[in-house]
């Protein structure tokens, strides 16, 4: 009776383990294969002990930045990118622990994501900022746009 019980426990935790176990290593192949077959263009800036990822791209002023909604990557931007930037800079990028970006010690605020983006691209030489979002409920481009006074930097404006 002991060696039934014995084996039906272990069966159950093989169960409960090897699936999430099997899909968790399923996941890191998956994403390894991935960057491997697309590389990272941009560059990934420092905003504080981490790193997140920008894609700049054409030139002209006033500068467009692409913000992903959903948990999305700069890839949702993949096909309207390159035509922004046949007419002015567009730089799309990763939210922090998105895409190729590293994970934020930050809380995950709409006020937080506003001031990594604002310290992303304060490394861009951009002048004068337009903002078009993704998602229509979504305050961080308003978040960002909106503080005046993180924008007094050398040529920049609201």
């Amino acid at each position: 009776m002991r060696v039934w019980l014995r084996r039906v426990a272990y069966s159950i935790a093989a169960l409960i383990i090897v699936p999430p176990a099997t899909g968790a290593v399923y996941q890191q192949i998956l994403l390894a294969s991935e960057r491997r077959a697309n590389p990272m263009p941009g560059e990934l800036v420092d905003v504080g002990g981490y790193k997140m990822h920008i894609y700049c791209a054409g030139r002209g002023s006033p500068p467009v930045i692409l913000d992903s909604g959903q948990g999305d990557s700069y890839i949702s931007w993949r096909k309207v990118q390159p035509e922004i930037a046949k007419f002015v800079s567009v730089c799309s990028y990763d939210r922090a622990g998105l895409g190729y970006s590293e994970p934020s010690p930050r809380p995950s605020t709409s006020r937080v994501f506003a001031e990594e983006l604002t310290s992303c691209l304060m490394r861009q030489e951009s002048l004068r900022l337009t903002s078009l979002s993704a998602t229509p409920s979504a305050d961080l481009t308003s978040g960002f746009l909106r503080p005046a006074t993180v924008l007094k930097r050398q040529g920049w404006s609201s």
